[in-house]
């Protein structure tokens, strides 16, 4: 009897011990998560849960919170994130999400609870540029700036000074913004940058990191002309890397991703007079170059053209001789102006073609605007060889 009631008393010991952690974990269980960004507790509409291992919350203060404006669509239920580095949209039932326009996995990201629309809380803060770091004891999610926002805002300032010396045409101001080291500075010149005044609209601005001695932003914008000499107003893509130089970011290098014309028709809108002798030498650049092309003539071809160098030269005649290899093709010159003229020897052409090509398996004709620089030598005009192709479009 007396070892019974051991072994039922050591029976219900077990029991309430067990019991005990059973409550225990389920206090913690229940515990709510707490949020803090940057050393504030985030105060959200409905309280964040997790579920799977993922802590989710409610869209609009985490966006909000991060620096987004924030839209949403109730029908579809889309959210859609836009700040000044990035756009991000997600929508309910698809495993993709749009950074940027472009697709991102983002399956189990955003789920709907109780009627309420809940993000995943590490996804977006990644995607923002956040770190997150989980105290499963404290159940805290914990996030920061990758950098410091005092680094980030020195970073951003680079950014407005430059929108500042383009506003006052400051060549020299401008100049000032580059490291000293920098590649942009050993052809630059400020009066020649300064023949052109523009203004620029920054559409999208990210920091892809920062470290203590160099910063690489990808910038989105659009250019347009406020005055002055000739200029191809357009949506660009750049990608810049920064340095510190006597404890300021300056601008070490620029690599441009991408660039579209806005209206590439509408630059003939800028046309300007210059002399008949000048107009005659270049029309008669412009149709040699044409009649040498729809001959085939590569000796004649080069010849309307000036080179920097040899291998400047070979490459061309690469160029054009695999066009002539691969294609039977005719140019004709729909219409053509001068849009810059420096007075005395050079000049900058822009010019309409329509070509056709036959390659023995498909024909196709096209349109084309180029722009091109040209250089008197000797009395006689000759181009650059290096193009622009600024719009083709098809033709039946």
């Amino acid at each position: 009897m007396k070892q019974l009631t051991k072994q039922l008393t050591a029976f219900i010991l077990a029991a309430m011990l067990s019991l005990s952690a059973f409550a225990a974990a389920a206090a913690a269980a229940e515990k709510p998560v707490k949020v803090v960004l940057n050393g504030e507790v985030l105060a959200f509409e409905v309280d964040p849960i997790v579920v799977n291992g993922r802590t989710y919350v409610e869209f609009r203060t985490l966006f909000t919170r991060l620096g987004y404006q924030v839209g949403y669509d109730s029908a579809t239920r889309t959210v859609k994130a836009t700040s000044p580095q990035r756009q991000i949209e997600m929508t309910l039932g698809k495993d993709t999400v749009l950074v940027d326009g472009s697709p991102v996995d983002g399956k189990d990201q955003i789920r709907l609870v109780k009627g309420r629309t809940m993000v995943g809380l590490r996804f977006v803060s990644t995607l923002s540029g956040k770190e997150v770091d989980w105290d499963g004891a404290t159940r805290t999610a914990t996030i920061r700036d990758r950098w410091s926002p005092e680094e980030e805002k020195a970073v951003l300032e680079v950014f407005n000074k430059l929108l500042l010396v383009e506003a006052a045409n400051d060549g020299q101001g401008m100049a000032s913004l580059f490291a000293s080291d920098s590649p942009l500075v050993v052809d630059w010149n400020a009066s020649e940058w300064e023949r052109v005044h523009t203004k620029t609209t920054f559409e999208e601005i990210v920091i892809e990191s920062i470290t203590d001695s160099e910063a690489v932003v990808r910038v989105k914008g659009k250019t347009v002309k406020v005055g002055g000499a000739f200029f191809v107003e357009n949506r660009a893509e750049v990608l810049y890397t920064l340095r510190k130089e006597n404890g300021q970011w300056k601008i070490h290098n620029e690599e441009v991703l991408n660039k579209i014309p806005l209206d590439p028709h509408k630059l003939f809108d800028q046309a300007i007079n210059v002399p008949e002798e000048v107009r005659a030498g270049l029309l008669e650049m412009i149709e040699t170059l044409i009649q040498a092309i729809s001959e085939e003539n590569l000796d004649a071809v080069l010849a309307t053209m000036v080179f920097e160098s040899e291998e400047q030269k070979q490459l061309t005649a690469a160029s054009y001789q695999t066009l002539f290899d691969q294609a039977n093709a005719s140019e004709t010159l729909e219409k053509w102006a001068v849009v810059d003229y420096d007075g005395s020897g050079r000049a900058t052409i822009l010019a309409t073609l329509v070509i056709e090509a036959d390659t023995g398996v498909i024909q196709f004709k096209s349109r084309t605007i180029i722009l091109a620089d040209a250089r008197l030598i000797d009395g006689k005009w000759f181009l650059e060889p290096d193009f622009g192709n600024l719009h083709t479009e098809s033709l039946p």
